[in-house]
């Protein structure tokens, strides 16, 4: 066996053993560029939203949409570790009692942000996420007693980077 095998070697194994590591720490880390993706328009009559152009819609109406990269499986148990899968809509709720109650779920990291000019908060998450390992979560403020959200639920090996996450969830406009 040869030096560089053996490298070769010691650093593959070290890259599996320290791979879950890695991703653990990574949404507390500085985030990644997202790269530019083909998407497609989604418009109900209350939002819209730009979602990569090869993602399925899986179910829609005025008020609520679901899509993914990938159709969904049966309920229960873990998702595929390639799947990412996106919940839209305008649900019934004050912006800061919801918010409040999301802040004391235990989340990784939150950030105030401002989409479309509405105030808007953005939660990274790993409890209580259905199937998935992670998830991203951001509100905005619509109405005395409605709230936009986007919430993304993901695998500790997304396809897709969090940047580009953010960038999708970014893309929320509120119409009416």
């Amino acid at each position: 066996m040869t030096l560089k095998s053996i490298i070769t070697q010691t650093a593959l194994a070290s890259l599996l053993i320290s791979f879950p590591v890695i991703s653990l720490l990574n949404v507390d880390s500085a985030p990644t560029q997202a790269r530019q993706i083909s998407t497609k328009n989604l418009r109900t009559k209350l939002f819209s939203l730009r979602y990569p152009a090869n993602w399925l819609t899986i179910s829609r109406s005025d008020e609520y949409v679901i899509f993914s990269n990938q159709p969904l499986g049966r309920e229960g148990g873990a998702a595929p570790k390639s799947m990412v899968k996106t919940d839209v809509g305008v649900i019934e709720g004050n912006f800061t009692t919801l918010v409040s109650e999301h802040q004391k779920q235990g989340i990784v990291k939150s950030k105030k942000i401002t989409i479309n000019g509405r105030e808007a908060i953005r939660f990274w998450d790993r409890n209580n996420l259905e199937d998935f390992q992670r998830g991203i979560f951001t509100y905005v403020r619509y109405t005395k007693n409605k709230v936009g959200f986007v919430a993304t639920y993901y695998s500790d090996t997304p396809p897709i980077s969090e940047a580009e996450i953010e960038q999708i969830q970014s893309s929320f406009r509120i119409l009416k």
